[in-house]
């Protein structure tokens, strides 16, 4: 007798187990798979890419939504810092997807997580809007920082997409730094913000 495996099994099956479907539905982009820091880099089938893309694409619009709505200037100050530093991300890491020309510019739409999040942020005013966004940011950028580590220290496993994926972990590693401050900013902020409500 034949057991039928579906999508989910199959992609789990094919992928090595990682959780593509996992996702946190306040992090912004962020799938952390279930691969140890050791275990082959992910992005061997542009799993790893995909997920930056989508973060720093998520960081973007979020940020110009924050930029809109806003009135507090420390939120103002860390949508803007998301807007720059996500841009420059983004354009990273399009440059490693196949099929990449020269001077394609662009915001890939949002995943259809991402846009819940920001429909329900967009519903939102005044400190609530700060607070939901800021909450956001920090469980987003929480997700972000481990996943950026489990793929700077992944091991390239001998494939036909192997200088691709050392280029991601190179980039994951470059990135870090700055997600890791990202974390920290939008943790004081959402204390101020807490401390006054």
């Amino acid at each position: 007798m034949r057991r039928r495996i579906g999508l989910r099994g199959w992609v789990c099956v094919t992928l090595g187990c990682i959780s593509v479907f996992a996702q946190n539905p306040i992090a912004p982009g962020v799938k952390v798979n279930s691969t140890s820091p050791s275990a082959t880099a992910p992005d061997e089938r542009g799993a790893f890419l995909r997920q930056a893309i989508e973060i720093n694409a998520a960081e973007i619009q979020l940020g110009r939504l924050a930029l809109a709505k806003t009135q507090n200037p420390q939120v103002r100050e860390y949508a803007e810092m998301m807007i720059k530093d996500h841009i420059a991300g983004l354009e990273k890491f399009q440059k490693l997807q196949p099929g990449y020309r020269a001077g394609q510019r662009g915001v890939p739409p949002l995943s259809a997580e991402d846009e819940k999040l920001k429909v329900r942020l967009s519903d939102l005013t005044g400190e609530q809007f700060d607070r939901e966004y800021m909450g956001a940011m920090v469980s987003g950028h929480r997700d972000a920082v481990t996943l950026f580590e489990r793929q700077a220290n992944a091991r390239v496993a001998h494939s036909q997409n192997k200088d691709v994926a050392a280029r991601a972990n190179a980039l994951a590693k470059q990135m870090l730094p700055m997600l890791r401050k990202h974390l920290e900013r939008a943790e004081q902020v959402q204390r101020t913000l807490l401390a006054i409500s």
